[in-house]
């Protein structure tokens, strides 16, 4: 994967994105695929015109980066901002998924695409529905710490440290959570 990941960051850089399409296809990048090497298909898919197959792929980038990890999750959430505006992700991701990509996922990238239209209340809100289906402590602290993100970015820093506290009681280990309350 990390090789196929390679040669499509640099079908995206050189603006080869008919060409990196074709190349994830024929290496059976989608049975092997991981969220980063899905997510930059995704991309290539929006430079090549191909949206709506693109909103499938970045809901399938993002499935996976749920399962990997947080930092996962993160780069998915940024590759698909990088290639759609707030306004377009929202209607793109606003549509219900198909039944074989993850619910869940899609609403992660909505909650970063409401947070980016600067729909901060949405975002939370958003967040605070997953958070009361939660099925576990690492997926709650992710979940608490992008909703202190997201009321960080609103100007509201009581939440925000209230939010990244309970973040730290579910995982007292995240650096990047620690720092954000220092």
């Amino acid at each position: 994967p990390r090789g196929v990941l390679q040669v499509l960051g640099l079908c995206l850089r050189t603006s080869r994105f008919a060409e990196g399409v074709d190349y994830f296809v024929q290496h059976g990048g989608a049975e092997r695929a991981t969220s980063a090497v899905t997510s930059k298909y995704a991309q290539l898919l929006v430079k090549g015109g191909q949206k709506q197959k693109a909103v499938e792929a970045f809901r399938q980038a993002m499935s996976l980066a749920l399962q990997e990890s947080p930092d996962a999750v993160q780069i998915a959430a940024r590759d698909a901002l990088a290639v759609f505006s707030a306004e377009e992700g929202l209607a793109a991701f606003g549509a219900p998924p198909s039944e074989s990509t993850s619910a869940k996922a899609n609403e992660r990238l909505l909650i970063r695409f409401h947070a980016e239209a600067k729909n901060f209340d949405q975002a939370v809100q958003r967040v605070n529905a997953l958070v009361r289906i939660a099925t576990d402590d690492g997926e709650l602290a992710a979940l608490f710490h992008e909703r202190g993100d997201i009321q960080q970015t609103a100007n509201q820093p009581e939440q925000a440290l209230a939010s990244y506290r309970l973040a730290i009681e579910k995982d007292s280990a995240n650096w990047v959570t620690l720092n954000n309350i220092a």
